[in-house]
């Protein structure tokens, strides 16, 4: 299933931003970021369907909330998203 990672730089701000996108009715969860892609103090990630995209990303910049990247994931593996 095709489906974006929002990568944070800590379990807080993950579970932080999975309350927030949960709360307006967004399903997200908070998972590890890929080891391919895990860089110096961001490994955790929340995941929410690829069709929930656009609601997530404007519920956390409501929030005033952002990721320190976005993966992407697809029929191809995962890809960066440009922020």
């Amino acid at each position: 299933m095709d489906h974006y990672l929002f990568v944070v730089r800590s379990a807080t701000q993950a579970q932080r931003m999975a309350r927030v996108l949960n709360s307006g009715g967004i399903h997200a969860g908070v998972q590890r970021v890929p080891a391919e892609f895990a860089r110096q103090g961001c490994t955790y990630a929340v995941r929410v369907d690829a069709a929930d995209f656009d609601a997530a990303q404007e519920r956390l910049r409501q929030a005033q909330l952002t990721p320190e990247r976005i993966l992407r994931h697809d029929h191809a593996g995962y890809s960066e998203v440009a922020l």
